[in-house]
């Protein structure tokens, strides 16, 4: 599936169930994915150490020495003490396989031979989706996931809260026409 705000890369299939203004029900494929998990600090640093450990992966420091084309998003679970919060937070940082190596039977991704780097399965899923332009940061996060929870609640639409996800999909070169999500998973 490519949208535009895809820029012509390899993203994660899924249905669009129902569509509100910038409000979105997906229903996501199951997917693979290279993650690796990072713990609290300034989000900044931590997204670069996470991007070059995954960058690090599909340029080739993996078991087939194997390059691998970008994809998007580039997804962060966030994990938080308190729920739709960054408070003693914990991310997961993952760039999807593209898909070449979604069938893992057929087409088994290469391993990671960094620390800390691993491949992930994401199962299929229903999420709401919030989509917002410009350049992200936590406070937009923060503000498009009340928008978003406010939404769920008034429509009845259950939803776990112990933790969300931010899709962006632009590289940070990119001045004007960026697209970021943020994602609830669905119960």
């Amino acid at each position: 599936m490519f949208s535009s705000y895809y820029n012509d890369l390899e993203c994660p299939e899924f249905e669009l169930l129902s569509k509100s203004e910038n409000i979105e029900i997906r229903e996501y494929k199951t997917s693979r994915w290279v993650s690796t998990n990072m713990k609290n600090g300034n989000q900044d640093d931590l997204t670069k150490t996470g991007f070059m450990r995954l960058y690090n992966y599909i340029t080739g420091k993996n078991d087939q020495k194997l390059k691998i084309n970008m994809s998007a998003p580039v997804l962060f679970k966030i994990n938080a003490a308190l729920p739709f919060s960054q408070k003693d937070e914990f991310y997961t940082m993952s760039f999807f396989l593209g898909l070449k190596f979604q069938n893992e039977e057929n087409s088994p991704a290469p391993l990671p031979f960094e620390k800390g780097v691993y491949l992930n399965t994401l199962e299929s899923k229903k999420y709401a989706v919030i989509c917002y332009s410009g350049y992200s940061n936590q406070r937009k996060q923060e503000e498009n996931l009340r928008i978003l929870g406010s939404y769920l609640i008034k429509n009845q639409i259950k939803f776990i809260n112990s933790h969300y996800f931010f899709a962006g999909y632009d590289a940070p070169f990119k001045l004007i026409n960026r697209h970021n999500e943020v994602w609830v998973e669905l119960l």
